[in-house]
């Protein structure tokens, strides 16, 4: 998860990796409050941290969670603009032009990143056009069979889904539940759930290694242990 409002923060993670860095991006990217959510806590991200991450660490974002709609269509469109003119990679939203916004391929690799947000997190999930995809098995199994039938039967499957309880050290049954259920299905490798905001364990479940929360990676505002003694970090 990648929240910063404040001074720019530029991490130094070392040599650029050659595979791209998936962050999460916790919130629009917008100044315009014309459209903040009346019932939420609104989060809105600063420019230049995430233009410094994307940059610096080829990395590409994640839009679908439980915050990216905080200020409406007007503030989504805002946080789409700035990535497009940025030329920085971003997935995770539906829209009538986007019918498949939600999927990510790597060519390279023949790789299919696949976002979703799962109940528990709450979201809001449509603005205006624009549209999360929730995590039904129905619908994850929908969109396997549509990456198989553009990307070939060999195309290997990584679903990347907003969800879980917040600082709470252990997943609930219906993502355990889910995760098992999409770990059946042929051509997923790998399942990432984030949201908690602290670390959780990691399963491995059919043959499928699932991280039920990978923590923070820049979170303003959280610096939490978890019941196993593992922290959650953010940027002071």
């Amino acid at each position: 998860d990648f929240y910063r409002n404040g001074n720019p923060v530029n991490i130094d993670l070392g040599e650029q990796a050659s595979c791209p860095l998936i962050i999460n991006l916790e919130a629009p990217i917008t100044f315009d409050s014309g459209g903040r959510h009346p019932e939420k806590i609104c989060l809105s991200n600063d420019k230049e941290s995430v233009d410094n991450i994307a940059k610096n660490h080829n990395a590409v974002f994640n839009l679908s969670n439980n915050h990216i709609f905080d200020f409406g269509s007007v503030g989504f469109s805002d946080t789409k603009e700035f990535l497009k003119t940025s030329n920085i990679r971003h997935f995770g939203v539906r829209s009538p032009t986007e019918e498949f916004g939600h999927i990510l391929h790597f060519a390279d690799d023949n790789v299919c990143v696949l976002a979703y947000v799962h109940n528990s997190c709450n979201p809001v999930v449509y603005a205006g056009s624009y549209n999360l995809v929730q995590s039904s098995i129905d619908q994850i199994i929908c969109d396997v069979q549509h990456c198989r039938n553009t990307y070939g039967d060999t195309v290997d499957i990584i679903l990347n889904i907003h969800g879980g309880l917040e600082e709470v050290g252990i997943p609930e049954p219906e993502r355990v539940s889910l995760a098992t259920s999409c770990s059946q299905i042929f051509n997923v490798k790998l399942i990432i759930f984030h949201h908690p905001h602290v670390i959780q364990p990691i399963y491995k479940v059919n043959g499928v290694v699932v991280f039920f929360s990978l923590g923070n990676f820049v979170f303003d505002g959280f610096d939490y242990i978890n019941d196993f003694g593992k922290k959650s970090w953010g940027v002071p």
